[in-house]
């Protein structure tokens, strides 16, 4: 399993999800980063520093635009 990638069963549900945090974030040894897991047609967003903590869940449409309107520098 690559450095960047922990899997975690979250609260609610049933799935084992691997969380993963952004190659830059691991490049630049930081802790303090989001992971995202994709499931159920949904992405899973936590703290990398509280892996056991809440999870913000985001529908994958949702997610697309996220990271679109970040990309093209709108955020």
């Amino acid at each position: 399993m690559p450095a960047h990638a922990r899997y975690s069963r979250v609260r609610g549900g049933n799935k084992m999800l691997k969380f993963k945090k952004a190659k830059r974030c691991e490049a630049l040894n930081q802790d303090g980063c989001v992971e995202v897991a994709s499931g159920s047609g949904r992405v899973a967003v936590r703290d990398s520093t509280v892996p056991d903590g809440p999870v913000l869940w985001i529908s994958q449409k949702h997610w697309r635009r996220l990271v679109g309107e970040w990309r093209a520098g709108r955020l």
